[in-house]
C-alpha cells in the first residue's frame, strides 16, 4: 500500500521517473523478507503520523477519490 501511495504521489508531482530510478537500484524488498514482517508489525503504530500525512497529501492531488 505504501508503495502505491508513493507512486501515486510521485506521479501527481511529476517525479515518478526519479522514484522508479531509486526503486530499480534496490536489490530486495522488505516485503520479500517474511521474517521481517513480525518486527515491522510490532511497531506499526509509529507510522500513524506518516499515514495522516499521506491522507493529507493525497487529498490535495488530482487523483480520483475512488
Amino acid at each position: 500500500m505504501l508503495a502505491a501511495i508513493s507512486y501515486a504521489l510521485a506521479q501527481d508531482y511529476g517525479v515518478e521517473k526519479e522514484l522508479l530510478d531509486v526503486a530499480k537500484g534496490r536489490t530486495s524488498s522488505y516485503l520479500a523478507e517474511i521474517e521481517y514482517i513480525p518486527k515491522v508489525a510490532s511497531r506499526s503504530w509509529c507510522w500513524a503520523p506518516e499515514m495522516r500525512e499521506a491522507v493529507s497529501a493525497l487529498s490535495e492531488t488530482c487523483l480520483p477519490s475512488s
